[in-house]
């Protein structure tokens, strides 16, 4: 299963298929994702008990495609909202941390 998925990987990575290059990312970070999990679980085969570690992997990568939506949701949820605002402000430090107000 690693070498089908890191033979798909250089497909994407060589443009055999027409994805656009922002999409491009999301599917090689969760294929990348995937064949981690899934070396992780070969290498620890005493903790997984027959195909846990497959579905184990499958849920990870799964998770990381769902961190990248909940991302883009989220990032056009505030672009919105920030369109409507006319005083907008970044208050805040590099070490607290920073805060958008309007």
């Amino acid at each position: 299963m690693l070498a089908k998925i890191r033979d798909e990987e250089i497909r994407v990575l060589r443009n055999q298929y027409s994805i656009p290059e922002e999409e491009k990312i999301v599917v090689l970070k969760v294929t990348s994702t995937l064949r981690a999990s899934l070396q992780y679980w070969d290498n620890n085969i005493q903790m997984a008990k027959g195909e846990k570690g497959t579905i184990v992997a499958i849920a990870d990568a799964i998770g990381t495609l769902g961190g990248h939506t909940m991302s883009v949701l989220a990032s056009k949820a505030a672009e919105k909202r920030l369109k409507k605002s006319i005083n907008i402000s970044i208050v805040g430090t590099a070490n607290d941390g920073f805060v958008i107000r309007y």
